[in-house]
């Protein structure tokens, strides 16, 4: 019997009704397209490229958890119990912690494939701006997911002051695919040293800086810009400082993404897309997003929009430490017309946080009493938008 290798386009289950039926092994299934023919033609190679960027949107990686358990590890803030989430995360409790490792190696694998094959060349459809382009984007995320990993899974270069000592290793780093269950069992990559681990994500991305335009597609792919952005952000964790310092004033000069200023910075985050966007990670449709209970904006406030307080639409898992409300004057405020009137202290419109002069301070206020912490300052950072609580993450 002949074993091919599949790419599953549809998440789909083959269930099997009605008892035992015949059926012949050379059927193809329907739900699936053999890899070789898959990635043949350009229409086949733009969905799988889709494929590794719809990987960061899982909740263990852009969807939530770099972002949430990031602040949930640090002195940032502090849990609620409101749904019960972050809690271990937040007592620095063994095992609780990132779990984006499994989700990057897929998205990685699919980049390796596909690196791969537009290699061997002969597309069906692509010239060689195509071609070109594809190989940046593709270098772009992997080096994006590699460098989420040695962050989350090694030591940050800048912070080793006993090398040999606390320096246990960088992080396995496959550069060429795995198509088939055998190669990918017994391929057992090592663990690279932290120096490979940052060569080769610089590597790649000097190579989408090459590649691709500036601009791009747009801030929801990869372009030189992104590009440039992400490897002043590497190459400040390396302590390569006049690289980050280049890197970044050619990110800043490009076509994506504007510094707001003051007067616009809390209403750039009320956008469709980010003013300040270089790359955005975007979930769109609420048919793309997560729910209610992991996303975004239901781990840092109970609010679903600013015009009714009182209507709750998230958990607010996850509120400020004390020290960031002295940092920004965060106090709470009552705003209503009549404190005295019968129910104008409950009403959840009627409150507010006083603010300093810092332009962060306005992704602050108060939440609404529905859930059990009660009325609490909040982070608005990510309120929902689009009728649906699910929002951008930026680079």
């Amino acid at each position: 019997m002949k074993i091919r290798n599949w790419i599953y386009i549809l998440s789909a289950s083959v269930l099997l009704s009605g008892g035992l039926v015949s059926c012949s092994l050379d059927v193809d299934p329907r739900q699936s397209i053999d890899a070789d023919i898959a990635l043949d033609t350009q229409e086949g190679v733009n969905a799988a490229i889709n494929s590794v960027y719809a990987r960061l949107r899982a909740q263990a990686n852009y969807g939530r958890d770099l972002l949430g358990v990031s602040d949930a590890l640090a002195d940032v803030g502090r849990t609620t119990n409101n749904s019960g989430r972050f809690i271990g995360e937040n007592n620095n409790q063994p095992n609780a912690h990132f779990g984006h490792w499994a989700n990057s190696y897929f998205a990685i694998n699919e980049a390796n494939i596909l690196l791969d094959r537009i290699a061997a060349g002969n597309i069906q459809g692509a010239n060689q701006g195509t071609l070109d382009r594809w190989e940046g984007e593709l270098k772009f995320l992997r080096a994006l997911y590699y460098f989420d990993l040695v962050k989350a899974y090694s030591y940050i270069p800048t912070a080793i002051h006993l090398p040999g000592v606390v320096d246990e290793g960088g992080i396995p780093m496959p550069l060429e695919g795995s198509i088939t269950s055998d190669v990918a069992v017994n391929r057992l990559t090592p663990r690279s040293t932290i120096d490979e681990n940052y060569d080769q994500i610089m590597s790649d991305l000097n190579d989408a800086i090459r590649l691709l335009t500036p601009g791009g597609r747009g801030v929801q792919f990869a372009s030189g810009n992104a590009a440039q952005a992400l490897l002043a952000r590497v190459a400040l964790y390396r302590g390569e400082y006049q690289t980050a310092v280049e890197a970044a004033t050619g990110a800043l000069a490009g076509p994506v993404g504007t510094v707001l200023n003051a007067n616009n910075y809390a209403a750039g985050w009320r956008t469709a897309v980010h003013p300040e966007s270089v790359f955005e990670v975007r979930f769109q449709l609420s048919e793309e997003a997560l729910g209610v209970n992991v996303s975004k904006q239901s781990s840092f406030t109970v609010l679903l929009n600013l015009e009714n307080k009182n209507a709750q639409g998230g958990w607010g898992d996850f509120i400020p430490q004390q020290k960031i409300l002295d940092l920004f004057g965060l106090e709470q405020l009552f705003i209503g017309p009549d404190p005295d009137a019968e129910g104008a202290l409950a009403n959840n419109n009627n409150w507010d946080v006083t603010r300093n002069e810092d332009v962060r301070a306005f992704q602050y206020t108060t939440g609404n009493t529905v859930r059990n912490a009660g009325r609490q300052i909040e982070s608005i950072k990510f309120l929902a938008k689009n009728d649906f609580p699910w929002v951008i993450t930026r680079l």
